[in-house]
């Protein structure tokens, strides 16, 4: 295809660039050689156990569990999956109130991982805090959730 080495040859140049701005970023520094290298690989996408995410963000790691258990059978498909599709009237482009609430669920998690996230992001840059992001504390997004 025309133009593709060039691309390639950007998307390397691109990589090293963003590979160099994370060996300056001090917290990247603070970390073991060995995380780092993991990282810097890409062999990983998180410093941390996702469990551990999870916890930091306010989430029972029950709850955590449970969740990335039923999401990862939504994004993965597995051959009983296919065959239970047909139930509840899923998987097939109409309306289904199953899947209305696998998207109400989603979003609503969504939501409060946005809420604490954005808690912590003011507490992280006060600077940043000049009012113009207002979103619902973290607990009250959650509550609403799970009540």
């Amino acid at each position: 295809m025309p133009g593709e080495a060039g691309e390639i040859t950007g998307f390397q140049a691109q990589a090293e660039e963003l590979k160099d701005r994370l060996r300056a970023n001090a917290f990247f520094v603070g970390l073991s050689q060995k995380s780092q290298n993991k990282l810097i690989n890409g062999h990983s996408a998180y410093h941390l156990p996702l469990e551990e995410i999870a916890a930091r963000a306010g989430v029972e790691l029950k709850v955590f569990r449970w969740l990335y258990r039923l999401f990862s059978s939504q994004v993965h498909g597995l051959p009983l999956a296919f065959y239970r599709m047909g139930e509840q009237n899923r998987g097939q482009g109409v309306y289904s109130e199953t899947e209305e609430s696998y998207t109400k669920l989603c979003i609503a998690f969504a939501i409060s991982l946005f809420a604490h996230a954005s808690d912590e992001m003011k507490v992280l840059f006060p600077s940043a805090n000049d009012g113009r992001f207002q979103i619902l504390s973290s607990t009250l997004a959650w509550q609403s959730v799970r009540g």
